[in-house]
């Protein structure tokens, strides 16, 4: 299973995330007791990218990942934030 790295501009600052973290969360919505299970719907949520962009921009909001988001460039200014929503953000290629 590869990883898809996604990465966002917000305040002028770059960020990623690990798509496995958004694969995780929507197994676990789809799965939420069969480990297996789990484990087959992040794979195949990792499969396709468009699945994973759906899941994350449709079901999800940054704070679900608070912690999880690498600075990827120097700050500038405030991070994100438990208020910030994918509306503030945009996803680079």
């Amino acid at each position: 299973m590869e990883n898809v790295e996604l990465l966002f501009k917000f305040n002028g600052q770059i960020y990623s995330l690990d798509g496995v973290h958004v694969a995780i969360n929507r197994a676990e919505y789809y799965e939420p007791t069969d480990v297996a299970e789990q484990e087959k719907e992040v794979e195949f949520t990792l499969s396709d990218e468009s699945v994973l962009h759906d899941w994350l921009f449709n079901n999800t909001d940054p704070k679900d990942f608070l912690g999880l988001f690498k600075l990827v460039a120097e700050p500038e200014q405030e991070g994100i934030t438990a208020e910030t929503s994918w509306d503030d953000m945009a996803m680079l290629d």
